[in-house]
């Protein structure tokens, strides 16, 4: 016997056993086959659950307590990432803006970057959603992610070779909040105000 987990064109199979799981696969390739489908090859495969085996951005294991663990996958912060450089984009003949220019009342004037902070923000509402249950351990990773977001958004407003104290100095975070600029710590704190009991390992 076993168990079929599916969302979308992704699935896995639960079985007890070795053999179980290897019969859950020919079983997979004579339907896939008879449907005309083709598997993605890199992702099939017979895993243990004590090694662990990735879903959906999460990653899946067995401790040596025998606990089952599900915790964001590496690959998915790096996902982050890509996501919030195509989503702020640099332009290379762009000039510097002085102080004068990088208050907020000003920054508001800016069509495109208030809409680029609608974007944004609405990507961190959606990426934090579908995560938020598993940052149990710590804040770290999520204060890292906004570290990353604002450092590419200073880039934006004050030039692709403003870098530096002089930027951070220009643009602090102070600056940057007024401007409605949302992050993941502050979702996750509010997150966990909510849901007290959300703060565990799962």
């Amino acid at each position: 016997m076993f168990e079929f987990v599916r969302y979308a064109d992704d699935f896995v199979v639960l079985a007890r056993t070795q053999a179980e799981a290897e019969e859950a696969l020919r079983l997979i390739r004579e339907i896939l086959t008879a449907l005309g489908l083709r598997r993605n090859e890199s992702k099939t495969r017979v895993v243990h659950l004590d090694d662990g085996f990735d879903f959906l951005g999460f990653r899946y294991f067995r401790s040596r307590r025998g606990n089952v663990h599900k915790v964001v996958r590496e690959k998915s912060p790096a996902r982050f990432r890509e996501a919030i450089r195509q989503l702020t984009p640099r332009q290379a003949c762009q000039k510097p803006r002085n102080a004068k220019a990088c208050t907020a009342k000003k920054l508001r004037r800016d069509a495109r970057l208030m809409r680029m902070i609608g974007e944004l923000n609405t990507y961190r509402r959606g990426w934090h959603g579908y995560f938020r249950q598993v940052w149990w351990a710590g804040q770290r990773d999520l204060r890292e992610l906004d570290g990353f977001l604002r450092r590419r958004f200073r880039s934006v407003i004050a030039g692709r070779y403003a870098k530096g104290r002089w930027q951070s100095h220009l643009l602090p975070d102070a600056l940057l909040e007024p401007l409605g600029l949302l992050s993941l710590v502050g979702l996750h704190t509010a997150y966990l105000e909510a849901h007290p009991g959300s703060a565990q390992p799962g």
